[in-house]
C-alpha cells in the first residue's frame, strides 16, 4: 500500500444569484453556485511491488450530485499509460512500479465533462504525484581507481586529494547523504579521510626510501535505513624529495699542495654520500667555500656523474704572504633540505663541512733588483 496521501484543499464559494449560461435546458460551466473543488499533492512510494493496478485516488466532484460527469486525465505519466482512470469507480490507478530517479514528480490533470453535452463543466483539477524515495541506489565513485602523486616532503596533516561519490537517491535525504571511510591501508596508518568531504590527508611524515607507494581502499556509504555502499582504490605514489643531507665520506682535515706560481690547477677531490634518489635535485651536491677564499683564489665545482667536489686553484698564491692557507667547505643539495617534524630530532639541520689546509710551496723566483 502507498505510504501516505497528502491533499491540499481549496474551497471556492460563489453567491447563488450569479448569472447563468444555458445550453438547451442544461446549466453548464458558467453556472455560479456554491461549489467545492480540490487541489492537492499525492505521495506514492517508488518501486512498490504491487499487485497492480493499484488505487491512487478516488475522484470526487460536487457536480456529480446533480448531473452525470465524465472525468478524463492528462499529464505526464498518463500519456505513457502509467496512470489511468477506472471509469466505473472514477478512481485514478497506477499500472506498475515507479522509479523515482527517472521521474520524481508527475503532474496529473483531471478534467470534468458533462456526459450529456461533452462540455467541460468545471475548472481543471491539478494534482502533483510525488514519488517517495527508497534507498535503492548505492553511492558511486566517479573513478574506480584514483592515481595520485604526492611529494615526500608533504607536511604532516596536509590535505592532498579528494575522492568523490554521488548517490542518485533524493537530495538532502539520508538515502543520499554520503559518509567516507578508509577501510584498508597497505602498511601503517599514514593517511586519514574526512568522513563528510572525502578529502585525504597525511597523518605522519613520509619517507621515500622506506615506502615508495601506498594502496588505499576507500568506502562510501549512505545513511538510509538500509545502508548501501561501494568502494574505490587510491594508488598513492610518493615523489622523492630532499630529506637526507649530503655528508662528506671522510671527516677531519684535508691537505692540498700547490706552488706559489700555479694557476688553474687541480688541488683535490672531495667525496660525499647522499641517500636521496641519484641524479635528482635532491641528490646533486652544491659545494661552497665558506672561509678562506676572500681573494677569490679558489673555486669548487661538482662532478655531474660522481657528485664529487673538485677543488681548484684559479689565481696564484704568494708563499711570502703565508705558506699555509685554511679553507672551510660545506656541501648542500640543489633542492633545499626538508626535515619532517616527526624526524627532526634524528637529523642534523646544518650543512656538513670539512677543513682543508693548502700548503703553498716556494717557487724558484728570479732575483728582483731594486734601484738605489
Amino acid at each position: 500500500m502507498y505510504a501516505s496521501v497528502e491533499i491540499w484543499i481549496l474551497l471556492f464559494f460563489y453567491p447563488a444569484n450569479f448569472s447563468q449560461q444555458v445550453v438547451g435546458q442544461e446549466q453548464v460551466l458558467l453556472q455560479r453556485q456554491k461549489r467545492m473543488w480540490v487541489l492537492g499533492n499525492i505521495d506514492i512510494t517508488e518501486e512498490d511491488e504491487g499487485p497492480f493496478p493499484k488505487t491512487v485516488l478516488k475522484i470526487n466532484n460536487d457536480k456529480t450530485q446533480t448531473q452525470k460527469i465524465i472525468f478524463k486525465l492528462s499529464g505526464n505519466g498518463v500519456d505513457k499509460g502509467l496512470f489511468f482512470l477506472d471509469r466505473t469507480s472514477n478512481t485514478i490507478m497506477v499500472s506498475g512500479k515507479i522509479d523515482r530517479e527517472k521521474t520524481p514528480v508527475f503532474a496529473i490533470n483531471i478534467h470534468a465533462f458533462s456526459a450529456k453535452t461533452s462540455v467541460e463543466v468545471d475548472q481543471i483539477l491539478k494534482y502533483q504525484v510525488k514519488v517517495k524515495d527508497i534507498n535503492d541506489n548505492p553511492p558511486v565513485f566517479n573513478q574506480s581507481v584514483y592515481k595520485v602523486e604526492i611529494p615526500e616532503n608533504i607536511s604532516k596533516g596536509k590535505e592532498f586529494y579528494r575522492v568523490v561519490a554521488t548517490d542518485a537517491d533524493e537530495r538532502n535525504h539520508p538515502n543520499s547523504r554520503i559518509s567516507y571511510s578508509l577501510i584498508a591501508q597497505k602498511s601503517s596508518k599514514n593517511f586519514n579521510i574526512n568522513h563528510s568531504t572525502g578529502v585525504i590527508s597525511c597523518t605522519r611524515c613520509l619517507n621515500y626510501q622506506e615506502e615508495k607507494s601506498y594502496v588505499l581502499v576507500v568506502k562510501a556509504r549512505d545513511n538510509g535505513n538500509v545502508i548501501l555502499s561501494s568502494t574505490t582504490t587510491v594508488q598513492v605514489n610518493v615523489v622523492a624529495g630532499n630529506n637526507n643531507r649530503p655528508v662528506f665520506k671522510r671527516a677531519g682535515n684535508f691537505l692540498g699542495n700547490v706552488y706559489e706560481n700555479d694557476e688553474h690547477v687541480f688541488i683535490l677531490r672531495l667525496s660525499i654520500t647522499d641517500t636521496d634518489v641519484p641524479h635528482t635535485s635532491a641528490w646533486r651536491a652544491v659545494y661552497k667555500i665558506r672561509e678562506g677564499n676572500e681573494n677569490g683564489n679558489y673555486k669548487i665545482e661538482t662532478d655531474a656523474e660522481t657528485n664529487d667536489g673538485i677543488l681548484s686553484l684559479v689565481k696564484h698564491l704568494d708563499v711570502e704572504d703565508s705558506p699555509r692557507r685554511h679553507l672551510n667547505i660545506t656541501v648542500e643539495n640543489e633542492e633545499p633540505l626538508y626535515i619532517c617534524s616527526d624526524m627532526i630530532n634524528q637529523q642534523i639541520l646544518t650543512p656538513d663541512s670539512i677543513s682543508v689546509t693548502i700548503i703553498v710551496h716556494d717557487a724558484n723566483n728570479p732575483p728582483v733588483i731594486h734601484p738605489l
